[in-house]
């Protein structure tokens, strides 16, 4: 699969450019120099290998309650895409890295990503 989970995310944090940081670490995190079709299909991998887990469940599930301020009905996979967008990426990547270390993801990230889901 093509995801390094060991990479930390930091676009967050810069106060110049932070569009390009975002784009840069997006495609670091996916081993890819630019978007293609094969980011869908790690992320439906990604998917597929942590659905199982109660806290992503919920994250999802809220999501889904949420739907991004779209006026569209959103499934789990659409709203797990959707995670990726600016706003989450930095959050759902720290998830990741959790269940890939240690198969649950940490309650200050879980909360961190619900809170801003519930915006």
């Amino acid at each position: 699969m093509n995801y390094d989970y060991s990479y930390d995310v930091n676009y967050l944090f810069k106060t110049v450019g932070e569009n390009a940081y975002y784009q840069y670490d997006f495609c670091r995190v996916f081993l890819c120099k630019d978007y293609d079709d094969m980011i869908l299909k790690v992320q439906d991998s990604l998917l597929e290998k942590f659905k199982t887990n109660k806290k992503l469940q919920n994250i999802l599930d809220i999501g889904v309650n949420n739907g991004f301020g779209i006026p569209i009905e959103m499934n789990h996979k659409m709203v797990f895409s959707f995670l990726f967008n600016y706003d989450f990426f930095y959050y759902i990547h720290r998830c990741l890295q959790d269940l890939f270390k240690t198969e649950d993801i940490s309650d200050e990230n879980f909360n961190k990503l619900i809170n801003l889901l519930k915006k």
